[in-house]
Parts: C-alpha cells; structure tokens; sequence
C-alpha cells in the first residue's frame, strides 16, 4: 500500500516511490505510529518472514517518516493513546499526515482485546453447529471486531475539533468458520465466499464537520465513489488527491475520487477474477 506500484504496471515496483516520501518532499510532516513494525524489530512470529523488514531501515525510515513510534503496546488503544500523547506535545506543521498501523484482529483473536471488553459470550453462539473450541474462537473475533471498532472511534475522537479526513482500510479479511470449517487465511484459489471472506476489505473515509464545510468538492467526490470498484495498491493516489499533491506520480484514472477514475480488472494470486467470481 506504500509503493506507487500498481497492478498492470509494466515497470518494475522499485522503479516507483513510496508515498511517504513525496508527503515529505511537499512540506508534510509524516508520522507512523505501528503496533506492529519498528525499527528495533518485530513481534515475534511470521511478520519478518513476509518481506516487512525494510521498515525495520534506519536510512529508509528516516526518508519516509518525520516521526515514528519506539515501542509497540499491548492492545491498539494504547497505541492510539502514544499517537495522541505525541500531537498534543509536538509543535506541528499546518500540513500533517499521520499513519496509524493497528495490529487489528490478526490471528490469535483472543489476544487482541482486553478481556474487560468482552460483549459476546458462547451465549450468543448457542445455535451455530460449531464445537465449543470453535464457538470460542468465533467469540473472540467478534470480540476483537468490536474493539477495533472502538479504537477507530477512539481515533475519530481526537479529530473531531480540527480539520481534518481520515481513511481506514483493512489489508485483508480471515475466514471465521464460514464457508469451511477454519480460521484463518487460506492462501488458496478461492471460492465466491471464501473471495469475500479473505480479499474483500472495509475502506472508508470520514471528513470533521470543519473540514467538510471547507470541502464541499472533496466531500461530494468521495460521496459519489461509493460504489466504484477499488484496489488497494490506489491508495496512494487517493491520498495524493486528498493532499493537493500533484507530481509526475499523479494518475486521474488510477484515482477512485476522480471523474477520469477507470476501474481496473481485480485478479486474486494471478489467477481468479474477483469481480467474475463474486456476480
């Protein structure tokens, strides 16, 4: 989601900038707030093997990052809580964009919340045909969903009295005993459920009252991109948009907020069409 690199594009991704970079290069401070990536390492477990270390570069992180967070915390809301710690202390720029990388629902569900929030009990789930291990499971997702709810709210929280826009999109979705008795990411051809189940993800974008009464042409622009069909890897240029940033990266049809945007073909591991699978 970083790179400039999109789906289609015959060059190589390292011929293409991560958008960070030019947020610093047109006078934005860029923050990144991770519950996940730092630079002294990684939690333990598959993150190092899946091709995350770069942000773990000293050299890369100082190009890319104005400001980044040192340690991460036990549950995303005490992350939340280092971010807004950070914005009241600093003295920042007019111009700022703030990331805030949370660890979400990942795998395992039953560590990402703390237990005091619990709202679903085995209860609830006294009709599904599932074994008590898997009703369990099923919980705690439900229960982490609910908190990452609060957190985004948490976050929304802090922006409400400024101007201000913020975009949410999840890297991927999980398998919940739905189609198949799993939990987790199958990493396979997928099925029509199992497409959105895994591959279909939330995005949305959320402008204070000040800034959409500052707005009104952006405003109406995300309003009428609601039902466009999207790619992660635009992300960049939406933010560009969103920014007022235009340079020799910007791309119209690549942008899903522009009357020029042109949807492109959505293919899963190079050989499932999602759009196809899921009509």
């Amino acid at each position: 989601m970083f790179s400039h690199w999109e789906h289609g594009n015959s060059r190589h991704i390292s011929s293409y900038p991560l958008f960070p970079i030019l947020f610093k290069r047109a006078g934005y401070e860029v923050t990144f707030f991770s519950n996940q990536y730092l630079l002294k390492g990684f939690r333990k477990g598959a993150t190092n093997q899946a091709g995350h270390f770069f942000l773990a570069d000293n050299t890369l992180s100082d190009s890319l990052f104005s400001y980044r967070n040192r340690k991460s915390s036990k549950y995303d809301l005490g992350l939340v809580g280092q971010f807004k710690q950070y914005i009241k202390k600093a003295e920042r720029p007019a111009y700022t964009l703030d990331i805030v990388h949370l660890v979400g629902q990942h795998f395992e569900y039953s560590i990402r919340y703390p237990h005091s929030q619990t709202a679903f009990t085995l209860y609830n789930y006294k009709d599904r045909t599932l074994n008590t291990d898997s009703k369990q499971i099923v919980m705690h997702y439900d229960n982490a969903t609910r908190y990452n709810d609060i957190v985004l709210d948490s976050i929304l929280t802090i922006h409400e009295q400024k101007e201000a826009i913020v975009l949410f999109v999840a890297d991927h979705g999980e398998e919940v005993y739905d189609d198949l008795p799993v939990h987790g990411r199958l990493f396979q051809e997928p099925t029509k459920l199992q497409a959105k189940n895994e591959f279909e993800v939330p995005m949305w974008i959320w402008c204070s009252k000040s800034y959409q009464e500052k707005h009104p042409n952006i405003v109406s622009a995300i309003s009428s991109s609601t039902s466009k069909a999207f790619l992660t890897d635009g992300l960049p240029q939406v933010l560009l948009y969103l920014a007022g940033i235009k340079c020799e990266w910007s791309n119209d049809k690549n942008n899903i907020l522009s009357r020029h945007y042109q949807p492109k073909q959505r293919i899963i591991g190079g050989i499932a069409d999602y759009d196809k699978l899921t009509e």
